[in-house]
């Protein structure tokens, strides 16, 4: 089964900030870079098989299904919402939220 992956803001907003961090408060641009396409790329992944990843072991999240996808010293959340009404040649969603672990 293949998913949809959306990002929330604040993640956006997070990985803008680890960049940042990286490059200008590290000095270190090329690191920076690499870090987030490792970030990139693992959220890409959460296309397929998205519940690979473990459950988040503190309440409320583990009853709420959140996933914890390591990213090096970062991590993602993942929530994974099936759609209520399903559309012909629609996809389920998987949400990616990242934090700094």
């Amino acid at each position: 089964m293949s998913y949809t992956v959306k990002y929330s803001k604040q993640a956006r907003e997070d990985i803008q900030l680890i960049y940042e961090y990286i490059a200008f408060r590290l000095l270190s641009p090329d690191t920076a870079a690499a870090q987030i396409h490792r970030i990139y790329k693992t959220v890409r992944s959460l296309d397929e098989m998205p519940m690979r990843f473990r459950l988040y072991e503190d309440e409320p999240w583990h009853s709420k299904g959140l996933r914890v996808a390591p990213i090096n010293n970062y991590g993602g959340l993942v929530n994974v919402r099936k759609s209520e009404i399903r559309e012909p040649g629609k996809r389920d969603r998987c949400s990616c939220f990242i934090f700094i672990i």
